[in-house]
Parts: structure tokens; C-alpha cells; sequence
């Protein structure tokens, strides 16, 4: 089946030289990679919600948490995609609630007012 079932995630302007073409995927009917070998559409993000008193979730997504192509983490999370793995989204309620090992940067965006 993987040597069908390719997907190709695009650089938004369609840039092969910064896109990821012809990966591996498994899938078919009834999966979270439904698309048959060859298509232009289909899945990507992926997001899971308990929906209790404290709202959990989990995500994945094609790509990484950069756009710029030329960060680490500009296709970081690819493999994490294509095997269907999930992450825990944080949902803070203060910047201190944040675990410091999942912080790397902070930015303060504070408004100038009338």
C-alpha cells in the first residue's frame, strides 16, 4: 500500500524546492488517511477534544510550527503526522501556568491603546 498511498504536503505557493513530496502514508476507508494514492486534498489537521469540565486536546498537523523554511521546525512534525501520532495543546490560563521545558521564546503583545 505505501508504495501507492504518497502524499505531498505544498509550500502554500507551491514551491517543490520547500514542500515535502511523496511520502509514505498508510490509510484507506474508514482511517484518518482516507485518500487513496494521488490526492489533492484530504486530511491534515488533526485535533482531539475531551470536552469536560477542563477542556484536554490533542493535535497534529502536516508541517511544523515554523514557516520559515529554513528553521528546524519548519517540517518538524511531519513524521508525527504521517504515523497519526497526537500532541497535548496547552491551554493556560496565565503565561506562569506554561511548563518552562515547552516554553522557548515568550512575546508580550500589549496594545497602544485610543
Amino acid at each position: 500500500w505505501d508504495r501507492v498511498a504518497r502524499v505531498d504536503i505544498r509550500h502554500l505557493l507551491g514551491l517543490p524546492g520547500f514542500s515535502a513530496l511523496g511520502l509514505e502514508t498508510a490509510g484507506g476507508r474508514g482511517t484518518l488517511n482516507p485518500a487513496p494514492g494521488g490526492a489533492g486534498f484530504g486530511p491534515s489537521w488533526r485535533l482531539v477534544v475531551d470536552l469536560g469540565p477542563e477542556v484536554k486536546a490533542w493535535d497534529t498537523y502536516p508541517g511544523g510550527q515554523s514557516g520559515n523554511p529554513a528553521s528546524p521546525q519548519y517540517e518538524d512534525r511531519i513524521p508525527q503526522w504521517l504515523a497519526g501520532q497526537l500532541s497535548p495543546v496547552l491551554f493556560p490560563r496565565a503565561a506562569a501556568e506554561l511548563p518552562a521545558d515547552r516554553t522557548e521564546a515568550t512575546l508580550t503583545l500589549t496594545p497602544r491603546g485610543p
